[in-house]
């Protein structure tokens, strides 16, 4: 990826968090009155949902923006990596929002009380579950848009279409409770909490496997295979590895065998032919280690 488009993805990045941002302080707000107007702990558990994906929306303008600076001296291979710092303290927030509004739904449960009935509470709640599934769609499409889809917006994708169908859960309760006296609020509230706690660990699990470095696809290895199979005039190559550091950013080295027979500028020269096809194909740099081979 050159400079340009690098660039292009962080804008892109950073202008869909800054949509995002300014959506889920909305949501807080609109969320925070229905509950406030209804006592209702699930639909003041989700205001708090949409406050941390506020927080999660600033994250995301960072990590775009740090992710587009140029290598330096301190940082040779760039600062893609910082989407993937960003995904996880993400995924972090949605994790710890979950947990506590596991604590507060199970208290409710422990100790319920009255819902209040209002039209105005209802309005609000399906602006806010419209406005949730504009946001995913929103979030869905910038993805698709990019070269290489980025797990922040992924990941930030998939809690707005979970909180859609939260709000369409929530909004069911509400209305079973102030017509039927039934006392389910608190368990809507604990089944909202399970289900952003699970978003927030799969998150996290994906974000930590970017930054740990995870196996290739056995297709990339496989085409990376035929390209080097193609090329007779090496003997053979051994300890292919890949080395990932941001979306963009792949190197790769290899050790290739070679008859020792052949002169300098013919080896050399056949080393720079499958570098160049792997910068073609894949798109990664990558390094050869000339291996002299004596063969009888």
């Amino acid at each position: 990826m050159n400079v340009s488009d690098q660039n292009l993805r962080a804008k892109e990045g950073i202008i869909t968090g800054v949509v995002g941002l300014i959506v889920n302080i909305i949501l807080v707000i609109l969320k925070l009155t229905a509950g406030i107007m209804a006592n209702s702990v699930s639909i003041l558990a989700d205001a708090m949902n949409s406050l941390g994906d506020g927080t999660a929306a600033i994250l995301t303008i960072g990590g775009f923006y740090i992710a587009q600076k140029p290598a330096d001296r301190e940082h040779p291979y760039g600062h893609e990596r910082a989407e993937y710092i960003s995904g996880l303290f993400t995924a972090i927030i949605i994790l710890i929002v979950g947990l506590q509004f596991l604590k507060t739904s199970i208290e409710k449960i422990l100790n319920p009380m009255t819902v209040y009935s209002s039209s105005l509470v209802i309005i609000l709640l399906i602006i806010s579950m419209l406005l949730k599934m504009f946001l995913g769609v929103y979030y869905y499409r910038k993805n698709k848009k990019l070269s290489t889809q980025s797990g922040v917006l992924n990941a930030l994708m998939k809690d707005s279409l979970f909180d859609t169908l939260i709000n369409a859960v929530i909004i069911s309760s509400y209305l079973v409770e102030v017509n039927f006296g039934i006392y389910i609020d608190g368990y809507i509230g604990a089944f909202v909490a399970l289900i952003i706690i699970y978003g927030g660990m799969t998150s996290i699990i994906e974000s930590s496997n970017d930054l740990l470095g995870k196996r290739p696809s056995p297709e990339l290895i496989d085409n990376m295979q035929k390209i080097l199979d193609s090329f007779a005039s090496i003997v053979g190559y051994h300890d292919l590895i890949l080395h990932k550091y941001g979306p963009h950013k792949t190197f790769a080295t290899v050790d290739i065998e070679m008859d020792s027979r052949l002169d300098l500028f013919t080896a050399h020269r056949i080393i720079d032919n499958i570098e160049y096809q792997f910068k073609k194909e894949f798109n990664i740099k990558l390094v050869c280690h000339l291996d002299p081979v004596v063969l009888h």
